[in-house]
């Protein structure tokens, strides 16, 4: 069974994750944009496209790793998460040049990108659009898929909040808004009492 750590166990955690950087900068079109650096930060560049719900603070559950591996993970925030500003009318096929704005802006000539769940299909616009260099590896990690792809079996065993999303999203647009109302519930918990977050997020996405 989850439980919460306690006070202890995550100044320990804090203390292991060792030295982060947590900065913004603009694009040459004014869009500000987020992104926090972890791991070896004088590692090799692997930037991180976190999940939904997530943003740039998830690439410290990797810190460990990557530090313990020579990796420096770089993860911003996409448009309208976390502290980078909304971007309207902005599609998938956007998110490459962002990248590249923000490697130029670190002065990183060659990288990898990662991916976590709904990181996935950035993942792969980034390799549809970005040439073999500066980008020279890419993989993604329980990347999520079109609902088209996905059979009756497997959309069955699928977390609830999950077969929720991807049945509004083709049935119900309105409904999504719902699934953003309850994520935003569940992460004004997670300020509040991490033990509670807990709780709900095992609950509701099925973890």
């Amino acid at each position: 069974m989850l439980t919460a750590p306690s006070s202890s166990s995550w100044d320990e955690w804090r203390q292991r994750v060792g030295e982060y950087k947590d900065e913004t900068f603009t694009t040459i079109d004014g869009q500000r944009v987020a992104f926090l650096e972890c791991g070896d930060l004088s590692g090799w560049p692997v930037f991180f496209i976190h999940g939904w719900p997530a943003s740039r603070l998830s690439s410290l559950s990797g810190a460990i790793a990557a530090r313990s591996q020579g990796v420096r993970l770089i993860a911003p925030d996409r448009p309208g998460v976390g502290r980078s500003e909304f971007a309207p009318n902005r599609s998938i096929d956007d998110f490459p040049d962002l990248i590249g704005a923000l490697a130029r802006h670190l002065g990183v000539a060659e990288f990898a990108v990662l991916g976590i769940s709904g990181g996935g299909p950035y993942v792969l616009s980034c390799l549809y659009h970005l040439p073999a260099s500066p980008l020279r590896a890419a993989t993604f990690v329980a990347g999520s898929l079109p609902a088209s792809s996905i059979d009756r079996g497997t959309f069955r065993n699928l977390p609830f909040a999950t077969r929720w999303q991807y049945w509004a999203l083709k049935n119900l647009p309105w409904g999504v808004r719902v699934s953003f109302a309850v994520t935003n519930a569940l992460m004004k918990a997670a300020a509040s009492s991490p033990s509670t977050a807990l709780r709900l997020f095992t609950s509701f996405f099925g973890a």
